[in-house]
């Protein structure tokens, strides 16, 4: 953006100062301009590093939340696996316990008949004795 430049009458009559005002108007502007530019640069910079920092965050977030999905299903995984391990186990728990009780039943059944047979056999021996 260039300004348009306006000498004054006073200065329009001393040729060399009017040059001179000029000159350093145009560094002036010049300058000016420069700034402008190197603003201008400097802003698409940062516009660029902005949108570089918000691609690396949108890529830091999708990994982490990659991973916190991964970790998720595995922990599902794992207490699906606990559970079932637990049920088998109080399956198996049950069963024992069933099997124990059907075994003392037997021992039972077994101590009574050879209870019944020791006194069969005492039964047997005085009547093998009488006879």
């Amino acid at each position: 953006m260039r300004m348009k430049l306006n000498v004054s009458k006073r200065t329009s009559d001393h040729p060399a100062r009017s040059r001179e005002v000029l000159e350093r108007m145009k560094a002036l502007q010049d300058k000016s301009y420069a700034t402008e530019v190197a603003m201008g640069l400097a802003q698409q910079e940062a516009e660029k590093r902005v949108q570089a920092a918000e691609r690396e965050t949108f890529s830091v977030r999708k990994e982490l939340e990659d991973r916190i999905f991964a970790l998720l299903e595995t922990r599902e995984a794992d207490e699906r696996a606990v559970e079932e391990k637990l049920l088998a186990t109080r399956h198996t728990a049950m069963e024992n316990r069933e099997a124990q009780v059907a075994r003392q039943k037997l021992e039972e059944e077994l101590s009574s008949v050879r209870a019944a047979l020791l006194t069969s056999l005492r039964y047997l021996k005085s009547f093998g004795t009488l006879c």
